[in-house]
């Protein structure tokens, strides 16, 4: 049988007031920043921007925007209009209704302050914002990974959900 998963619904409460000001993805990896932006050098020896706060989520979420869902996680894997899915490949950046939504979702509605933080017992986490703004991630396996981390970009603190 498999380890029953409990975590603490208080993880995320230092995002409240906090605004969301980018948003992401490496390969299906999404990754949110919030708070005061600054620049580091990542491991390749390149300058990236970061915020205070990260998020990064291995699991399906989605973004509804006035009651309509606007993004989701499987939109990284459908190839964007214009692109035939003999030539898609959902790994490279700019190919995906992902990649084109994203720059409306950013264009349109970034940076957006976080109102609320709700988060369960078994991963679930939501993202209450400005302007009837939500983010929702859901843990969808049994098996004990990473579904999603809350990293301090200033402390370097990661807090894992689940390891």
């Amino acid at each position: 049988m498999n380890e029953e998963f409990r975590m603490s619904e208080n993880i995320g409460n230092e995002l409240i007031n906090e605004e969301l000001n980018n948003i992401g993805r490496a390969s299906d990896l999404l990754w949110l920043h919030f708070g005061q932006k600054f620049y580091i050098i990542n491991r390749r020896g390149i300058e990236v921007e970061k915020g205070s706060y990260g998020i990064h989520i291995q699991c399906p979420w989605r973004f509804i925007h006035q009651g309509i869902l606007v993004l989701g996680s499987m939109d990284i894997y459908m190839p964007k209009e214009g692109v035939h899915e003999s030539d898609f490949n959902w790994d490279e950046i700019g190919n995906s209704v992902f990649d084109e939504k994203i720059k409306v979702i950013k264009e349109k509605i970034l940076p957006i302050k976080v109102q609320k933080v709700e988060s369960d017992e078994i991963g679930n986490l939501k993202l209450i914002f400005e302007d009837d703004f939500v983010f929702e991630a859901m843990p969808n396996c049994s098996v004990k990974q990473e579904f999603w981390r809350l990293i301090n970009n200033v402390t370097k603190e990661h807090t894992v959900i689940f390891e």
